[in-house]
């Protein structure tokens, strides 16, 4: 009995150790941090000049270069960041980086791109089946290393 007790004890001390010096993932991370809060857009239906290639559409014939983590040309000089996105929203938003459809972020969620460092637009909407809309941004950062951009209702 006393040696279970003994290997309780000691479990309960190693699960205290770990947690106590186990790093936050929020803490942890760094870099620029920015929140948009969502304005009210049009209908859904018009023309947006923030965006240059919408969702799911691909143009055929067309060559994208590999990013370098994903086996493309390591690049002179040049570094890779990563933009993190943070929906802090009931809604589901489509992600622009540049123009460009990156992806969609769920509600709550968060998504990460990686993108050479350097200035970039950040651009989102929130489409609503009654045809209005809600955006952020767009929003020009200066990437180096990670940037946090924060959706906010």
């Amino acid at each position: 009995m006393k040696r279970v007790v003994w290997i309780l004890g000691m479990a309960a001390v190693l699960v205290g150790a770990i947690a106590a010096f186990a790093p936050n993932t929020l803490a942890a991370q760094k870099g620029p941090k920015s929140s948009s809060t969502a304005a009210k857009g049009g209908t859904a239906r018009g023309e947006d000049p923030n965006v240059k290639k919408d969702e799911g559409k691909n143009t055929a014939g067309s060559k994208v270069a590999k990013p370098t983590q994903k086996g493309g040309p390591k690049s002179r000089g040049a570094s890779t960041g990563v933009i993190h996105v943070d929906n802090r929203t009931p809604w589901y938003i489509r992600i622009y980086v540049n123009g460009d459809y990156q992806s969609t972020v769920a509600p709550y969620g968060d998504v990460y791109y990686y993108a050479e460092d350097g200035t970039h637009v950040l651009y989102g909407r929130a489409l609503f089946d009654d045809g209005s809309e809600k955006t952020f941004g767009p929003k020009t950062i200066s990437l180096d290393g990670t940037y946090t951009w924060r959706l906010i209702q």
